[in-house]
């Protein structure tokens, strides 16, 4: 199963891989995994291994570890702080932007919102973070923060040296390679109520747009996401 990544649980005595759930269905019936078969996991938090399955049991299946590679997270590169959506819309944004590897996404409690703001971090965003690291070839899984509101965001953000709000009247995107990492603000469907666009601006943030038309947030987002990243991974 070269090149296929599974999502895996360390056991306490970390020789013993475990894989369950989804991953068990996606081993067993669609990879036809069996014993004997080396495969490639991940765990979502800087751990890399390289396996053989051992056991393979109608939920569950177990591998024993052959080589593990412990990997630091990078530094990093790339924030982007989308509005919060309804439900279905920001699952499917959150997910593009995981895979896409975007480093940590802050999602904003905007003016005009198009959906609930919840205090704390949901729990099945944590599962996209955690499935897309089989899909972007990643070791650390994109770190997602509970919603905040525009000046908490401001705020926390102000050591950040390159700020930027999607706007259709924004400059092209470039990146500078000497100042990472980046944030990205994009604003809801109804856009930036003006006290909001004064504020991002008053703070230092710059406009930028991705092209002459008007996109869901969710499509300027995964945009957004895709176009800072194909220009930082091709800085020397």
């Amino acid at each position: 199963m070269t090149g296929r990544r599974f999502l895996c649980v360390v056991s306490n005595d970390t020789n013993t891989l475990f894989f369950d759930a989804e991953e068990h269905h996606h081993l067993v019936r669609v990879m036809r995994a069996r014993v004997g078969m080396e495969i490639e996991a991940v765990n979502g938090c800087g751990d890399w291994f390289r396996a053989r399955i051992t056991r393979v049991a109608p939920r569950v299946v177990e591998a024993a570890i052959l080589k593990h590679e412990r990997r630091e997270r990078p530094a990093i590169r790339l924030i982007l702080a989308p509005s919060m959506l309804k439900k279905r819309s920001m699952d499917l944004m959150l997910e593009k932007l995981c895979e896409l590897g975007v480093d940590e996404i802050r999602p904003v409690c905007f003016e005009r919102n198009d959906g609930d703001c919840p205090g704390e971090i949901p729990e099945r965003w944590q599962r996209i973070a955690l499935q897309a690291v089989k899909i972007n070839r990643r070791s650390w899984a994109t770190r997602i923060f509970a919603p905040v509101d525009l000046e908490s965001l401001i705020r926390e953000s102000a050591a950040i040296p390159v700020r930027v709000m999607l706007e259709i009247s924004g400059r092209p995107f470039a990146t500078d390679p000497d100042l990472l990492p980046i944030l990205c603000v994009i604003g809801p469907p109804g856009d930036f109520t003006p006290r909001e666009q004064a504020e991002l601006q008053n703070a230092g943030f710059v406009s930028r747009r991705l092209n002459a038309g008007i996109l869901r947030s969710e499509t300027a987002a995964i945009t957004a996401a895709a176009v800072f990243q194909q220009q930082l991974d091709q800085e020397p």
